[in-house]
């Protein structure tokens, strides 16, 4: 029996044509239900082809935990979102002003 898309992604990043290879989906029933996931799914796009990856809720939270710093004026300023992935990990989704320290070695915030 064919995985779903969430079911393929929990087990790591993948590309379109890995998803359609291991859900048995065309090209444009992938594309679609990316799309009908919504802001769950994170595509990695410093990376050709492009990877997704899928999110979940972590913390007692959603999954698009907000990270704040303090300014040197003592104002809290939002930096960045923190996004559980369900694989395991995080990916970091930058605000305006983020320091890129935050987005990792790769500086792809995953």
């Amino acid at each position: 029996m064919p995985m779903s898309i969430r079911e393929y992604l929990a087990r790591g990043p993948s590309t379109s044509k890995e998803i359609q290879a291991g859900t048995g989906l065309s090209q444009s029933s992938v594309a679609r239900q990316l799309r009908e996931i919504g802001d769950h799914i994170i595509k990695l796009q410093k990376v050709r082809p492009p990877r997704y990856s899928l999110t979940r809720n972590a913390f007692g939270g959603n999954d698009k935990l907000p990270l704040s710093i303090v300014d040197a004026h003592g104002n809290t300023v939002l930096a960045a979102y923190i996004r559980p992935l369900v694989h395991g990990g995080f990916f970091v989704e930058a605000a305006t002003g983020m320091p890129q320290l935050l987005l990792g070695a790769n500086e792809d915030g995953f």
